[in-house]
């Protein structure tokens, strides 16, 4: 679920405000922290993608943030046995 909102960001098949409603709402309702490190930082990254509109300085990240958010996800996907960059993370 995680690398699918973050590649939806990259090829703009997912709003960054509603991946980011998403995120903040799933982390609400999970109070577990106990996920592997390349889900929070996954989360963390869905979390921070709203758009700030131009007349407050945004935006703050762009297309380029995405994709380095999406190859984060998939390099630190790779680097663990048990987690795999797959649309089901």
């Amino acid at each position: 679920m995680i690398r699918g909102l973050l590649a939806g960001l990259v090829d703009g098949t997912a709003d960054p405000e509603e991946v980011s409603d998403w995120a903040f709402a799933f982390l609400a309702e999970d109070s577990s922290t106990d996920y592997d490190e390349c889900v929070q930082d996954g989360l963390k990254h869905l979390a921070i993608a709203e758009p700030i509109p131009v007349e407050h300085g945004g935006p703050l990240y762009t297309r380029l943030d995405y994709v380095d958010w999406l190859e984060q996800f998939d390099r630190c996907a790779a680097s663990h046995a048990d987690a795999r960059p797959s649309e089901d993370a």
